[in-house]
């Protein structure tokens, strides 16, 4: 199961890239994607106009930059993600995480968000297909 950026879900519910514009993240913005899922989220960011987009493979060395956003498309357990993060590509502070939790480890993905220095903005989507939004703290202090 992949991640569905575009679907509008209810009525008047935000939809992902409404949620990241909100975040400050637009079609300019420096995107990373990583783990099994990402192809199909990788094309649908570059045909929606986002022009600084690419895979990332996780555990291996990142690019030099630091992304404003990283998407993880595929359903993460609490330790899959705590594994990601400890060994992947991080977002720079103020830069926005979009994953979708496993079903079940809702509060566990949150635990380790909280570890990482991630507060969570925006849950979009049903309980089985839910996408968070995690903002990274603008400095380690402030995520203490």
């Amino acid at each position: 199961m992949t991640l569905s950026v575009h679907a509008a879900g209810r009525t008047g519910e935000e939809t992902v890239p409404e949620a990241l514009r909100r975040a400050g993240i637009d079609q300019h913005s420096l995107i990373q994607i990583t783990g099994p899922d990402g192809f199909a989220t990788l094309l649908w960011l570059c045909r929606h106009g986002f022009e600084n987009v690419g895979y990332v493979r996780s555990g291996a060395p990142c690019p030099a930059e630091t992304p404003d956003a990283l998407f993880i498309p595929h359903a993460c357990t609490g330790e899959r993600l705590a594994a990601l993060l400890d060994r992947g590509p991080r977002v720079h502070p103020g830069g926005v995480l979009v994953l979708r939790a496993a079903a079940g480890e809702g509060a566990a993905v949150e635990t380790v968000l909280r570890r990482f220095g991630y507060r969570v903005v925006a849950r979009l989507g049903r309980r089985r297909r839910e996408v968070c939004l995690a903002q990274r703290a603008a400095s380690l202090l402030a995520a203490a």
